[in-house]
């Protein structure tokens, strides 16, 4: 099952019930590839309008061309994007 689908099932009212939905969540929990795509979907591309709204500080004109390609310009300042390792 895809993340698109599992998310479906967790946010819709007619997917048979508790249950149904408990599975959904610990199956989502228990994959770490399909948290990385969670998180993928609700984070906004760097840049972008709907980013620059929750604060990114990361490039415009440098991430337009790169739609798409999964590969970005990320600035240190930018508190959505960037990361620091522990």
């Amino acid at each position: 099952m895809d993340i698109d689908k599992l998310i479906e099932q967790l946010l819709t009212t007619d997917y048979g019930g508790v249950e149904v939905k408990r599975q959904a969540l610990v199956r989502l929990l228990q994959d770490p590839e399909l948290i990385q795509q969670a998180l993928r979907n609700l984070v906004p591309r760097p840049g972008s309008t709907s980013a620059r709204a929750m604060g990114c500080q990361c490039p415009i004109l440098d991430n337009q061309d790169r739609e798409g390609t999964g590969t970005y310009v990320i600035t240190s300042q930018c508190p959505l994007h960037w990361h620091k390792k522990p």
